[in-house]
């Protein structure tokens, strides 16, 4: 019996092998054009499901590459706050302040007719 067993008084020993598959690494070309990051806070009725929310802005634009949740809190009981920061990219271009300004209009108008209720707070 090996001595730290001995010297915590493990009264058991087990022996185990693990047997891992090697991992191959996931390569990503690094993309060719900047994101453009916006954070949007939504005022949403308080039942709505979060998660939905999220899936349906990440769908709601083939120009969104990245969706991330950083703040929600309750305006009332029956009124919460969502504040997302959002990164849109387009594959081919720089995208132009002008350009992202009009997708988040495109976007914010879709899920006000997703949720009803929803409304972007300023």
């Amino acid at each position: 019996v090996p001595r730290d067993i001995k010297e915590d008084n493990l009264k058991e020993g087990y022996l185990f092998t693990l047997y891992m598959k090697k991992q191959i690494p996931a390569y990503r070309e690094l993309p060719k054009f900047p994101a453009v990051k916006r954070d949007l806070a939504f005022e949403v009725d308080a039942e709505l499901e979060v998660n939905k929310l999220l899936t349906a802005l990440k769908e709601s634009s083939e120009l969104i590459e990245n969706v991330e949740l950083f703040d929600i809190y309750f305006l009332d009981e029956n009124r919460k706050s969502i504040a997302v920061a959002v990164d849109f990219r387009a594959e081919d271009r720089s995208l132009s302040d002008e350009e992202v300004n009009k997708e988040v209009e495109k976007v914010i108008k879709q899920l006000s007719e997703e949720f009803k209720g929803l409304k972007l707070r300023s």
